[in-house]
């Protein structure tokens, strides 16, 4: 896969990439349903954050260690609302970094916290999950770096692919979880894929829902219920504990 992004052209950004369907303003804010829809962004990553950090999985500091990667996964989600709803509010090349920046990040973090979870090792968490945000910040300065050129977001679309081809494997390979599920992986996956349909076919669907709902709207409520699945996976898996 690295080889693939590696060796394929440039990935530029759509000339008419900001140019969201609903662009209607309601008291005051522009752009209303797209910067309002990612609400639920916040709610379920400060719900996540609290349930997890209050949840007591015994004085073992290795039980404390194999959570981080999900109370990081939920702290970026909770900037993803405020980074992505910055972005909406005037939609332009330069607040799209603070949109993005989250989104590795949260992307990064529940990728560690799967991978060392079903590799039984929370030594991983210490130093491998550093090393893949810090390769998540790196795809978004690569893209920088060719801004001149119209951007490139090869590797940006990397560190999103990656984990959603990988952690099925991982899943099937290392079965066995203590806080992941590869029923709760899958749900993840198909409301991502299910945001991403939204998204490309945004204008469409504001046609179709008689300029009530865009397609980006409904990309943020989608990616959202991603965030409520796992939730509901280290709900389970923690009630599970005798």
């Amino acid at each position: 896969m690295f080889l693939l992004f590696l060796f394929a052209g440039p990935i530029r950004l759509p000339e008419d990439y900001h140019n969201f369907a609903d662009q209607r303003s309601v008291f005051l804010i522009p752009n209303f349903l797209d910067v309002v829809s990612n609400v639920p962004f916040a709610v379920l990553g400060i719900y996540g954050f609290c349930y997890l950090a209050r949840k007591k999985r015994g004085p073992n500091p290795r039980d404390f260690i194999a959570k981080l990667p999900f109370l990081g996964f939920f702290l970026a989600i909770i900037f993803v609302m405020l980074g992505s709803g910055y972005y909406h509010w005037a939609p332009a090349d330069g607040p799209l970094l603070y949109d993005r920046v989250p989104i590795v990040i949260a992307f990064m973090c529940l990728f560690s916290g799967f991978l060392s979870d079903r590799l039984n090792s929370v030594s991983f968490v210490l130093w491998g999950m550093p090393c893949l945000i810090v390769l998540s910040l790196c795809s978004l300065g690569w893209d920088l770096f060719h801004a001149a050129k119209g951007g490139d977001l090869r590797f940006y679309l990397f560190v999103q692919v990656c984990p959603i081809v990988i952690l099925p494997i991982i899943c099937r390979l290392y079965p066995h979880g203590r806080l992941t599920t590869e029923k709760h992986l899958w749900q993840m996956i198909g409301w991502y894929v299910l945001a991403k349909f939204f998204e490309y076919f945004d204008p469409q669907i504001f046609s179709l829902t008689l300029e009530t709902l865009s397609g980006h709207t409904l990309k943020h409520l989608a990616a959202s219920m991603a965030v409520l699945s796992v939730i509901c996976m280290l709900k389970e898996k923690m009630r599970a504990e005798p």
